[in-house]
């Protein structure tokens, strides 16, 4: 069971350091509005579900997890592959290192840009797997997050990524995090306003 699983503070300080790191990349390119966080749960053992949202402090965010959550803002359960929300209803979607988890990539961008409001921004951060990542992983899910051992079933590098969202979204831009390890892409669906 996760719950008995103790770490080292040095791996439970880098574990922070790295999800904070994104975090406020992440919370960098938000525009006022709406916002659903896709794959709000833990991202590791040691952090609480929503901890992106608890970092933003935004009593209007919505957190989804393909299981229920629990912490201080509205949650709801669901898949990426099929958002249950209307169309148009985000201002923004964050999806932080839930794609690269995603058998059906396209089924997935299509279903957010169904539920992003035209000139709604969507960022995602996943993995670039370079020959230095697909190698660090390994070791890391040997020795560390063994949770998350064949949890990848899609695992590309960044002009895949990039294709992806441009076919879908207009104003792609990429940002690398701890250089060779993870991308953050922000797009808009149509022209922001």
């Amino acid at each position: 069971m996760t719950s008995e699983i103790r770490y080292s503070a040095p791996i439970r300080w880098l574990r922070r350091y790295y999800h904070v790191g994104r975090y406020k990349i992440v919370a960098a390119q938000l525009h006022p509005g709406s916002l659903l966080d896709i794959g709000a749960g833990r991202p590791c053992e040691t952090m609480p579900d929503m901890s992106f949202l608890r970092y933003l402090n935004r009593p209007d965010a919505v957190g989804m997890d393909i299981r229920p959550l629990t912490g201080p803002f509205k949650s709801v359960v669901g898949s990426i592959l099929k958002i249950p929300f209307p169309d148009h209803s985000f201002d923004n979607i964050v999806a932080m290192e839930v794609i690269e988890h995603v058998d059906d990539v396209a089924g997935a961008l299509d279903e957010v840009r169904r539920v992003l409001k035209p000139g709604g921004t969507f960022i995602m951060t996943t993995p670039d797997c370079t020959p230095v990542f697909v190698a660090l992983w390994s070791l890391w899910t040997r020795h560390v997050g063994k949770m998350w051992q064949d949890a990848h079933v899609a695992a590309f590098r960044l002009d895949y990524w990039r294709w992806n969202l441009e076919s879908r979204f207009q104003h792609v831009r990429w940002t690398r995090h701890w250089h060779w390890v993870s991308v953050t892409f922000r797009a808009t669906n149509g022209d922001p306003s």
